[in-house]
């Protein structure tokens, strides 16, 4: 991947990441795309339907669809469009949440869902979130509107696997674990699923089928032909782009445990050099109290939790805002990796990364909030 500017679009978060997630993805194109559902990286959906009850707490379903018996029943669809073997929220609308009661706590290894539509219903765009049921204020129905998270459930992933430029439609898998065991001990899973485009009434995920599995039940990917002739990727959710796999690995070292080493499992050690290059603020207010821009790439590390010279931020009270790393020149990018270091809610890392030669047709260097970068 070759970029001379890199844009982070960055946003504020107010709820603890959850560590070591992996996000695997893997999508086989329109014409290659068969019923074995076999991607290269992402495991077979499993012969039996996970064991639970699915609800429908916020949204509609499309009664064109199977219902949300769909999600779980163990059946696949044989067909690129085959309303009837999946559940899909009601045209026209943003999407929905759905809440899976597993009947008891349980833990779990993989949470893994697949779809499969030949247009743009088939990617998949959801948050998961987790819970007990035993918090004090616990909801079972957060609506539209509510973050979870201010209501006993924990957040687990963000999963978005469009294609950033090429055909959405075909099959899609996704599989979240955790590098560390498991992804945790949960009765009540939350999925807060979003539409996956605006430009017409047609942009809710056909899902095929989703698996939650515990110990003993956890499967590797089956090797198939088809899926290595296939577009099957091996990558990190939010980043799709129909030619490379990308995989996003997270570390979350908690606070007490937390040094200026910044010992991070899985993660490499930041460099002892600051990344070479320009950091401009294209969108946003930075923090008069922070460090300032530079803080970003000039290798020195904060030795306290909470030590806003030794760190950039965005003013608060704001939505975060976007940042330009200009290369100077176009550059092979091997690894982008970004640390964080915070007492609370200010800690955890929420963004979108794009990149850019600068030399794209219609190239505009800096691109406002509201504006989607890929156009």
């Amino acid at each position: 991947m070759k970029n001379c500017s890199i844009l982070l679009a960055l946003a504020t978060f107010a709820a603890a990441a959850h560590a070591e997630i992996t996000i695997v993805t893997g999508h086989i194109n329109n014409g290659k795309a068969t019923g074995a559902f076999n991607f290269r990286h992402v495991p077979h959906p499993a012969k039996t339907g996970t064991e639970g009850t699915f609800t429908v707490i916020d949204g509609e379903f499309d009664g064109n669809g199977g219902g949300i018996k769909a999600l779980n029943d163990g059946k696949l669809p044989t067909e690129e469009d085959q309303p009837g073997e999946n559940f899909f929220f009601n045209a026209g609308t943003e999407g929905g949440r759905l809440r899976l009661d597993l009947n008891e706590v349980k833990t779990i290894q993989q949470i893994n869902t697949y779809s499969w539509h030949p247009n743009t219903r088939g990617p998949q765009v959801y948050k998961v979130y987790g819970a007990t049921g035993t918090k004090d204020g616990f909801n079972a129905e957060p609506k539209h509107g509510t973050d979870p998270t201010t209501c006993g459930w924990t957040f687990i992933a963000s999963v978005d696997t469009r294609p950033k430029d090429s055909d959405p439609g075909g099959q899609y898998g996704v599989s979240i674990s955790d590098s560390a065991g498991a992804v945790g001990d949960y009765r009540y899973l939350l999925f807060d699923c979003a539409s996956t485009e605006s430009d017409d009434q047609f942009g809710n995920t056909f899902y095929s089928e989703i698996n939650v599995l515990g110990p003993g039940e956890v499967a590797a990917a089956a090797p198939s032909t088809e899926a290595s002739d296939a577009n099957s990727q091996s990558q990190g959710a939010n980043t799709s782009d129909g030619e490379h796999g990308v995989l996003v690995l997270t570390g979350h070292v908690s606070t007490g445990d937390a040094t200026e080493a910044f010992d991070i499992r899985r993660v490499p050690r930041p460099a002892k050099t600051g990344t070479a290059g320009t950091f401009t603020i294209v969108d946003g207010d930075v923090d008069g109290n922070g460090g300032g821009v530079e803080k970003l790439n000039d290798g020195k590390l904060p030795t306290q939790q909470d030590q806003p010279a030794e760190n950039f931020f965005f003013n608060a009270g704001t939505e975060g805002g976007r940042l330009r790393l200009d290369l100077n020149e176009v550059k092979p990018v091997q690894q982008i990796n970004t640390y964080s270091w915070h007492p609370s809610t200010r800690a955890p890392q929420v963004y979108k990364v794009y990149g850019a030669t600068g030399t794209e047709a219609g190239f505009k260097s800096e691109p406002r909030h509201g504006t989607n970068p890929t156009t």
